[in-house]
């Protein structure tokens, strides 16, 4: 790998009615979902630049960037409309706008069609391109992508192989973060934790956006038997003093000393929260560690009235609290919603499985649940 570039410039204001400025709101309404007015305002200024003479808008223009992204941006809009058909058009366009990233809009419709479901196809068409084009990095991240969708695991370390020395000055840190977390995940793939906890560290580093996985690296570990390496990620400053005493006290327990797990998880309990974020489950799964069920679910209960949606693991403590009080209903209602997700249904983990497998005692009860915990 090369050096790397920030995505992140200094911004400026832009000024009143200009394109600039119509395509910052263009952003803005996209990031919003508003995406009929997105498509309102991007199909105006490609409009009217393109009733310009050409030399104006001549290629490495300020006003020939400012079209290439009017573009994108409506491609985008129009597909999440609906109209799959203006999308991949407009992205047939861009191949011919903007000739320095002919391959990147040539993948566009390939992604999108993976992100659709139909993963095997795509990585056929993904493969194709970079056969074409070899020294694409880029393109072989995107196959690289594919491939860790459907557990492809040779292929996206070829993939990953051959992305490393493509990757330079072009490539941004989030580009470059890309690439690190999917290499962690081909080695938590192969089972190398150590590797896989480095280049963990190094995508937080480049592109804070991934801070908020850190706690399913931690579960990752911990449903590995890693507790050293997991207990090391609990060490860093972007969790929260609670969540690591939770999992702290969940190793404690794993490792036999329960004086220390009963000590951590009522400090759990105890603290007072003074952030956004809720500690409501994790409070709610630590006094059910503490046989202080009834607890549990008034706690747990009482935050969900106030949702409309309820955090799956505020769902997996009402579904572990129910079923140690022997309502089989009540329980497997809430891992129904703890299971459910926007794109399908996934399924609890390892971690989640060792607290209800030692904390219920009805194997009958245990056995009607191991449905929604995934134990392969």
């Amino acid at each position: 790998m090369s050096t790397r570039r920030s995505a992140i410039s200094e911004p400026t204001a832009p000024i009143p009615g200009s394109y600039m400025a119509l395509m910052t709101d263009a952003l803005l309404l996209n990031r919003h979902g508003q995406h009929q007015e997105v498509v309102v305002i991007t199909e105006r200024v490609r409009s009217r630049i393109l009733r310009l003479p050409e030399r104006r808008r001549s290629p490495g223009s300020e006003l020939h960037e400012v079209l290439i992204g009017a573009t994108a941006l409506h491609a985008d809009s129009a597909y999440k409309l609906g109209d799959i058909e203006a999308a991949e058009a407009l992205w047939k366009t861009l191949e011919q706008l903007d000739q320095d990233k002919t391959n990147r809009w040539r993948r566009e419709p390939i992604l999108r069609r993976i992100d659709r479901g139909e993963v095997e196809t795509g990585l056929l068409e993904l493969n194709q391109l970079v056969q074409e084009s070899p020294d694409d990095g880029q393109g072989w991240l995107s196959l690289a992508t594919a491939a860790l969708k459907i557990d492809d695991i040779d292929t996206l370390e070829a993939a990953l192989e051959r992305a490393e020395p493509l990757l330079g000055d072009d490539e941004t840190d989030e580009d470059f973060a890309g690439f690190y977390f999917m290499r962690h995940k081909l080695h938590m793939r192969q089972e190398r934790w150590r590797e896989a906890v480095n280049d963990w560290y190094q995508t937080i580093e480049l592109d804070e956006e991934w801070v908020g996985l850190n706690e399913g690296v931690v579960r990752d570990l911990l449903a590995a038997g890693e507790y050293d390496l997991a207990l090391e990620m609990l060490e860093n400053e972007t969790i929260s003093e609670p969540v690591q005493w939770y999992y702290q006290a969940w190793i404690a327990h794993r490792r036999g000393d329960a004086v220390r797990a009963r000590y951590l998880w009522r400090k759990v309990v105890d603290v007072k929260e003074e952030d956004e974020y809720s500690l409501t489950g994790m409070k709610a799964m630590a006094l059910c560690w503490l046989d202080r069920t009834k607890e549990a679910l008034a706690l747990a209960l009482e935050e969900a009235s106030i949702l409309h949606d309820i955090p799956r693991i505020l769902a997996g403590a009402l579904a572990l609290a129910w079923a140690m009080q022997g309502n089989v209903e009540s329980a497997r209602a809430n891992l129904t919603l703890a299971t459910r997700q926007p794109n399908g249904i996934m399924l609890l983990d390892r971690v989640a499985w060792y607290d209800f497998d030692t904390l219920i005692r009805d194997d009958q009860i245990k056995a009607s649940l191991r449905e929604y915990f995934d134990l392969g």
